[in-house]
């Protein structure tokens, strides 16, 4: 059963999901041009705790040199390339594995500091760690009309 949001913000987020997807979905068919092959997309875990709120990517055999982590404004974009290895002299019977570009971006909510974020790679799981904003200070202040 899936959560049913309360909040006219949770219902923005979660139709912002979906649209996501909806368009992730096209532009990599569009992308493909109806092959059979599919576009890598890394799974991803978010969790909270009292202190961090924390990314972590499904990332198995990548290297680090392959991988770009960035963040803008509010977002977190993962951004990689999955290669496919060499093999000569083979043919293939059967390949399930995902190969190319992939690009994944997740909202982070105003409540961290993103100054102060780590990334960690560690046996095929990236997970990126922002500190919470502690104290006094405030995510939504009023502005002001002159």
């Amino acid at each position: 059963m899936s959560v049913i949001p309360k909040d006219p913000v949770d219902w923005l987020t979660l139709f912002r999901q979906q649209v996501e997807v909806i368009f992730n979905y096209l532009s990599s068919a569009e992308r493909l041009g109806g092959k059979d092959e599919h576009e890598y997309l890394p799974l991803v875990d978010i969790f909270d705790t009292a202190d961090n709120y924390v990314v972590e990517f499904e990332l198995p055999g990548f290297d680090r040199k392959d991988l770009r982590l960035s963040v803008c404004c509010n977002t977190l974009l993962l951004e990689g390339v999955k290669r496919r290895e060499g093999r000569k002299g083979c043919r293939f019977i059967r390949v399930e594995r995902h190969f190319g570009h992939f690009s994944r971006m997740i909202e982070i909510p105003p409540s961290v500091d993103i100054q102060g974020v780590k990334a960690r790679y560690d046996k095929g799981t990236l997970s990126v760690t922002f500190p919470r904003l502690h104290g006094n200070q405030e995510v939504i202040r009023d502005v002001p009309i002159e």
